[in-house]
């Protein structure tokens, strides 16, 4: 990872890794991070899974998000390895934080429940600016950066009209549909999406399945943009 940035140095992300339990959330929230230009996520649930990721980002310097269920098992050994810059401690009410974690200086926990968005912007803070690519000059945008992308990985809201074809595919959705949707480009988990609406959590798999479907999408980034396109993002 270069600490400077000129004419002649291609910028890397900074590596963020993401330890959560749930396939929706790492999708969802892998998905937020793609949309900005500072992170490159590297999703894991299994400590094999967590090592293999580090290793294929070169030894860079990371930060890390983990929940409190996979620290015993995942967090604490990466962090003995190689510590982040960062690290962000996801964890239910009344958890306390888990042994280890409190060495690493720039740990903070936050409940589960916390805005991913601004989970971002508190990794941001402890994050040397030497290490992130820098913003673009005003005037050098490119035209195939991400349509609703922001620098910190938070999408913007939309700025033009909804198109027609995304007025159908909106139309086409049922009421329960456009509830989960709004929940997953809202950061919400699988298990506060599904305790919110009083549904199965494979019921949250189930629509997001018919989500894609129906909107056309083959990855979360794309179901995360329509729902900006179509103000059904919060």
């Amino acid at each position: 990872m270069p600490s400077s940035f000129d004419g002649s140095t291609v910028v890397r992300r900074l590596p963020l890794l993401l330890v959560l339990r749930h396939r929706l959330d790492r999708e969802a929230l892998t998905a937020l991070v793609n949309e900005g230009r500072l992170f490159a996520p590297l999703a894991a649930c299994t400590a094999s899974s967590a090592e293999r990721r580090l290793a294929e980002a070169g030894g860079q310097p990371y930060c890390a998000l983990i929940e409190t269920p996979l620290w015993s098992s995942i967090g604490r050994h990466l962090v003995s390895q190689t510590r982040p810059l960062a690290l962000l401690i996801l964890r239910n009410e009344g958890d306390s934080v888990p042994r280890g974690a409190a060495d690493v200086d720039t740990l903070q926990a936050f409940s589960r429940d916390t805005p991913w968005q601004v989970l971002l912007t508190h990794l941001l803070e402890n994050v040397p600016s030497s290490l992130l690519p820098p913003p673009k000059p005003a005037g050098t945008e490119r035209t195939d950066a991400p349509e609703h992308g922001g620098d910190y990985g938070v999408p913007a809201p939309p700025s033009h009209g909804i198109t027609r074809a995304d007025q159908e595919r909106l139309r086409s959705l049922t009421r329960r549909e456009q509830d989960v949707l709004e929940a997953i480009a809202g950061g919400a988990s699988v298990r506060e999406c599904a305790e919110a609406l009083g549904i199965a959590e494979s019921t949250v798999d189930n629509h997001k399945s018919r989500l894609m479907r129906k909107v056309g999408a083959r990855r979360s980034l794309e179901l995360i943009r329509f729902a900006y396109r179509v103000g059904i993002a919060p």
